[in-house]
């Protein structure tokens, strides 16, 4: 008996099938459910044995732009665990299907198949001679059994009622027989050319593998970039200069970022280049236009954020840089988000 499975292993997570002692995993397809973030990244999948986790071997590399799909047919005897491997892979799903198989349980083949058909055949002409009153025949090879027919490469040849046969019955029996030879020969040409192609196209696979891992992984180009500028309904306006690839920036949780604080004039009043400026966003430790303009930004990323004085130091202002009711101009790098 067999019993189909499916499972997912993520950037974060491993997985692991048991295998009963006997039995067998049969694991044949794997497929790239959910692409990483970065869509240049190469997810490459691994499989380890549980009790020796350090030694894994790749088994596919899949990748957005390229292999997103992949038929393994492997099989395996014992536990197995599967798990990502690659650079900047995070989110990556891959989703594995195939068979769990009990001990002693076999493929049929197309033989057996025929094998079954033959004693179906030999049943119902028993039956159709029992109800007429007639004792049913039995040959030679239906007594001895289809794996003593598959012997000697023959087809079934009854005897007539009288037990003789006639000269023309021996030769189409002798004819049938050639016939059968033949066409088991070429059946037997046929299997082995087709287990001579599948393992040509498993090393031309398994070469495209190796080759894959042995190219060094390109880095990434420059982030995309871009230059429209964005109002919201406060006045306050943000302008994405470079879009980060880290982690993201959100609320409650602590930001340090590098920034230089001007005037609509020009005038820098302020700036924290050298050192990062660490707060927690969205719980006041900072303007509140500042609080907004960050929102939303990712590790790496760099914006431009022009703050209202309504939403910066207002009628107060904060003397002596900034008089009141002065709009605030921010260029903002994040470097860092947890």
């Amino acid at each position: 008996m067999s019993t189909f499975f499916g499972i997912e292993v993520t950037s974060d997570k491993v997985a692991v099938l048991q295998c009963e002692p006997g039995a067998q995993l049969l694991v044949s397809n794997a497929c790239l459910l959910t692409p990483p973030k970065n869509p240049r990244a190469r997810v490459c999948l691994n499989v380890f044995s549980p009790d020796d986790e350090d030694n894994a071997k790749s088994m596919v590399v899949f990748s957005a732009n390229g292999l997103q799909t992949c038929m393994l047919k492997t099989f395996f005897t014992s536990n197995i665990g599967f798990r990502l491997a690659g650079p900047k892979i995070d989110g990556a799903v891959v989703h594995i299907v195939g068979a769990k198989m009990d001990p002693g349980f076999q493929f049929r083949t197309a033989d057996d198949a025929s094998d079954d058909d033959v004693e179906v055949e030999d049943e119902q002409v028993q039956e159709k001679e029992a109800k007429k009153g007639r004792k049913p025949e039995v040959t030679d090879d239906v007594a001895q059994g289809p794996a003593k027919r598959l012997k000697q490469g023959s087809d079934e040849v009854t005897e007539k009622k009288e037990g003789k046969s006639t000269k023309s019955e021996k030769v189409e029996a002798k004819s049938t027989a050639k016939k059968s030879e033949k066409e088991k020969k070429e059946m037997k040409k046929k299997v082995v050319k087709e287990v001579e192609i599948k393992s040509s196209e498993d090393d031309e696979a398994e070469e495209a593998v190796r080759k894959a891992l042995a190219q060094p992984v390109k880095k990434s180009e420059d982030p995309p970039r871009r230059k429209d500028t964005k109002t919201l309904k406060s006045g306050l306006k943000i302008r994405d200069v470079l879009i980060g690839t880290g982690n993201p920036v959100r609320k409650g949780r602590n930001v340090a970022v590098k920034y230089t604080l001007s005037l609509p004039n020009g005038k820098v009043v302020d700036k924290s280049t050298k050192h990062a400026f660490k707060f927690r966003l969205g719980i006041g430790e900072c303007i509140k236009g500042f609080d907004i303009g960050v929102a939303g930004m990712r590790e790496g990323g760099e914006r431009v954020v022009e703050v209202p004085s309504a939403l910066a130091y207002g009628k107060r202002g904060a003397p002596p840089d900034i008089k009141p009711n002065t709009d605030l101009i921010f260029d903002v790098k994040v470097v860092k988000a947890w």
